[in-house]
């Protein structure tokens, strides 16, 4: 088995992990207001959905930098305005910013 698509492997078992929390729902505190609890809730379902967005490109960048091939896999990744989008994704969810909803995002 080769290590490197194991590695690979691992990365995409992080962004799956990750796929299966962004549906999960917040416990419920009645101690706060519905809308508050609402926006809340909201706000980290988005920010859950941008972990694995930008796990998601780690692994693009780890099946680029293996030579990887594969015929459905290569189709998406010819759309590279998507790919970019991924990539800038990552840097805004994993590097700081200095605005609280950048642009990349």
């Amino acid at each position: 088995m080769n290590p490197s698509m194991v590695a690979l492997h691992s990365h995409w078992l992080n962004a799956d992990a990750v796929k299966i929390e962004i549906n999960t729902a917040l416990p419920v505190d009645e101690s706060y207001s519905c809308e508050l609890q609402t926006l809340s809730q909201f706000h980290s379902s988005f920010r859950r959905i941008s972990v694995f967005y930008s796990l998601l490109y780690v692994v693009v960048e780890g099946y680029r930098e293996l030579g990887s091939t594969d015929e459905k896999v290569d189709s998406l990744l010819e759309q590279h305005d998507f790919v970019d989008a991924l990539r800038l994704f990552r840097n805004a969810t994993f590097h700081y910013q200095k605005a609280p909803i950048p642009e990349k995002l």
